[in-house]
């Protein structure tokens, strides 16, 4: 009998110790990324759309030895624009188009990016500056999942008229082979976001273990010994 009281209370501490670990991963993880003070680069990790650009940041860019340097400047969204210029939802009457894409909508000098060409194009053909905006929401390696939870989560509030979405070859590459390995979900297995690649896996166990224990106690045991007798 106290062999089986033993026991018990062995599990029960397991279980104790293997969610606090858990959830002060989580904790300790989240504090230290909200603390992050972007100096030195323009990408910073995040906890659903993996990776994204440091707000209110700017900083001189070689990116390649054929291409001239070029200043990356983003705003408190996050977004690259030029002179930091920023967005509400108010719109101010303009016919506003918000363009998703990769690197590759990205740009490198923004007056030479997809956005700001095209915005130039329709300036140039009877739409003055005060009727129409194009935003650059394209982000170094994006692909169709992150740019999903972008705009459900944030760039949907800025009430786009029109959506253009670039997509190319390399971001079914992406979609397939990196970020679906990452996805996080809910209780109820309906996809969230997508974890940092730096620790994303570990993140995604702690998180699939949690909702695990959280609605399937008779799991809890089982993790809990399996974790212990391998550490």
């Amino acid at each position: 009998m106290k062999k089986i009281l033993s026991f018990l209370i062995l599990i029960l501490v397991n279980i104790s110790i293997f969610i606090f670990v858990s959830k002060s991963s989580d904790f300790v993880f989240l504090k230290l990324q909200k603390n992050k003070i972007p100096i030195l680069k323009r990408y910073l990790e995040h906890d659903t759309l993996n990776h994204v650009f440091a707000k209110k940041f700017s900083t001189t860019i070689k990116a390649h030895n054929n291409i001239p340097k070029f200043l990356f400047e983003s705003n408190s969204l996050g977004l690259k624009s030029k002179n930091k210029k920023e967005y509400t939802s108010n719109k101010f009457n303009k016919f506003r188009i918000l363009i998703l894409g990769d690197s590759f909508v990205e740009g490198y000098d923004y007056n030479k990016s997809l956005p700001a060409i095209l915005e130039k194009i329709l300036t140039n053909n009877n739409y003055s500056d005060d009727s129409i905006e194009v935003i650059n929401a394209g982000v170094g390696s994006y692909s169709p999942i992150l740019h999903f939870f972008n705009y459900k989560y944030y760039l949907n509030k800025l009430k786009p008229d029109l959506v253009i979405l670039a997509v190319d070859v390399t971001d079914l590459r992406d979609d397939y082979s990196k970020y679906s390995k990452l996805l996080w979900y809910d209780e109820n297995n309906s996809p969230i976001g997508v974890f940092p690649s730096s620790g994303g896996s570990q993140k995604k166990l702690n998180k699939t273990i949690n909702i695990m224990l959280e609605n399937e106690p008779i799991f809890s045991k089982y993790w809990s010994l399996a974790f212990f007798s391998k550490n």
